[in-house]
């Protein structure tokens, strides 16, 4: 199968280090279950401009580099990549793409991958991320952001919704592509349940 990977806060503890500059430069005390939406400023009583200034500084700062794994990632990203094809789909700007793919390359030194930005979030004229997995034939991603798996689910492609605080809103009966998932664990035990089914229906 082909799988769809996002980074940030699939792969990446993004938030973590993103509040950690906030706090330092605001004096502020703000905590990632305070975060109850990806519209960052929405929670942190700053401008839209500010906080993807503040996106920028993080993608350049010391606590970029030291920024954590999702917990399960590190282990079970390799056990994803022995019979499928992965793609890390990221809305992270692509002035960092070299920065990404270090990080990826250091933490997943033996697999294969592909990586791609989109322009859901940036934009910078790429295309979105339910595009993306058209084009390469993507049948499963893995994303924490409701309006990403929405947009996938409409069309056709599976979407595992990680669960965050910013998503304990959306419904993801919404769509009967959209399946919520609480950790890696769970992503593995799905698609390997998945795989069965469309053996047995073959």
């Amino acid at each position: 199968m082909r799988i769809g990977i996002d980074i940030d806060e699939v792969v990446a503890e993004f938030v973590e280090g993103y509040l950690e500059l906030f706090n330092k430069k605001f004096e502020k005390e703000a905590k990632k279950e305070d975060i109850l939406t990806y519209d960052l400023w929405k929670n942190l009583g700053i401008s839209k401009e500010d906080s993807f200034n503040l996106a920028h500084e993080f993608f350049k700062s010391p606590i970029f580099e030291r920024v954590k794994l999702i917990e399960g990632a590190v282990e079970s990203i390799p056990k994803l990549s022995e019979n499928n094809e992965l793609f890390f789909i990221t809305s992270r700007p692509i002035d960092f793409k070299s920065k990404t793919e270090n990080f990826l390359t250091k933490n997943f030194s033996n697999i294969n991958f592909k990586l791609i930005h989109s322009g859901d979030r940036f934009k910078n004229g790429l295309k979105s991320k339910s595009e993306i997995c058209e084009d390469e034939g993507v049948e499963i991603i893995i994303e924490d952001q409701p309006d990403y798996c929405f947009d996938c689910a409409k069309k056709g492609i599976r979407a595992f919704l990680f669960d965050k605080p910013w998503n304990k809103n959306f419904d993801e009966s919404k769509s009967e592509n959209i399946i919520r998932i609480k950790n890696w664990n769970e992503i593995l035990e799905k698609i390997n349940d998945l795989k069965l089914k469309i053996k047995n229906e073959l």
